[in-house]
């Protein structure tokens, strides 16, 4: 058997390699993915739903082999490794909307591209050569030892996020910010589940059977839930605010909290000295300057967008002025209920936003 958080010996020294080519391949899918998706809305000059158009559903399955590339990744390297690297899919987004939708690369955008490179690369060379093995048994703590999951700080790290993301679905407050809350909360959780899975997945591949206990298929039914709730709260994100609000800002909370449950769960800077840590901050930062140049609009782009829409900016925080104009102009009242995913229409779904802006 492997002991506990043992190294397999045929990761070694491969396993980061291994984890950050499948997260680059995974990212740069995705990226190809909403370039797809973009072209097939494009191409939608009758407004048919966008369930119905092909270019749409080939997105969407590149998407899910994309993922599918993520999933691997954090089997090999830490989930403070790959989740930083998900500023990919923006980093090849921007040059293949400029060449195939003839989508203009500004200069803004081609500096956070550069951001988002070096933050990327800086990130990678930081991270620990090896990733762990956990099995159902290090989870659980069979072997005689602590469990994993009755770390203290853990429980109060997951207690939090959880009842932070309820309270704010339960209060139903309609602002962009409140619901990336829910989506960055939910997805943290989510991804240090799938973490989990995959290391299950890969142990039981190379002999060591992890699913003779209960304990993985619980896991992935909590982490299907997640996601489906996070999906939904992001497409409402999108609804509202648009790429430029959601993504520069879904990106800290979810990569922080992501880092932060790393740390503490999987243990995954045990050993790196101070100033590798600081790097690893400063990385980051550069990386959410990338996101945030790519995502965002430039000062003339956002004077020209005022003359037909009003400053996104404002829902983020707040979204009382727009209901008191809503009251004085019902036309112009914003549609705040909360329909499924499959039910928003082609100019609201969540791609169409996050390609369009």
């Amino acid at each position: 058997g492997l002991p506990r958080n043992g190294h397999l010996p045929w990761l070694h020294p491969m396993s980061k390699l291994l984890g950050v080519g499948f997260a680059v391949a995974g990212n740069c899918l995705i990226g190809l993915s909403f370039v797809a998706q973009k072209h097939a809305h494009n191409q939608n000059k009758d407004g048919i739903s966008y369930l119905k158009l092909p270019w749409w559903w080939i997105g969407m399955v590149t998407m899910a082999i994309g993922e599918c590339g993520n999933l691997m990744a954090y089997a090999y390297a830490p989930a403070s490794l790959v989740s930083p690297l998900g500023a990919v899919s923006l980093v090849i987004n921007a040059p293949l909307a400029h060449a195939i939708l003839k989508d203009r690369m500004t200069r803004r955008a081609l500096l956070g591209v550069i951001c988002c490179i070096v933050g990327g690369t800086s990130i990678v060379l930081i991270s620990p050569e090896e990733e762990k093995q956990f099995t159902v048994a290090d989870y659980l703590g069979m072997e005689g030892e602590a469990a994993l999951i009755a770390n203290p700080l853990f429980i109060a790290f997951f207690v939090l996020n959880l009842l932070v993301a309820i309270a704010v679905m339960v209060s139903r407050v309609k602002t962009v910010l409140a619901y990336i809350t829910v989506c960055s909360t939910l997805a943290c959780l989510s991804v240090l589940g799938v973490k989990g899975l995959s290391s299950f997945a890969v142990l039981t591949i190379q002999g060591q059977n992890q699913f003779y206990n209960v304990f993985p298929f619980m896991l992935l039914m909590c982490v299907l839930a997640m996601m489906i709730i996070q999906l939904h709260y992001l497409n409402l994100a999108m609804i509202i605010g648009g790429a430029q609000v959601v993504m520069p800002v879904y990106y800290v909370l979810f990569t922080g909290l992501t880092v932060t449950g790393g740390v503490i769960l999987y243990d995954e800077w045990e050993g790196m000295e101070w100033y590798k840590i600081l790097l690893f901050v400063c990385g980051f930062i550069f990386t959410f300057m990338g996101v945030y140049l790519t995502k965002s609009e430039s000062s003339e782009e956002k004077q020209e967008q005022r003359e037909t829409t009003e400053d996104v900016w404002g829902d983020v925080f707040d979204s009382e002025g727009d209901e008191e104009e809503g009251e004085a102009n019902p036309a112009s009242e914003p549609k705040w209920e909360m329909k499924p995913l499959v039910r928003a229409t082609t100019k609201q779904s969540a791609t169409a936003q996050i390609l369009s802006n």
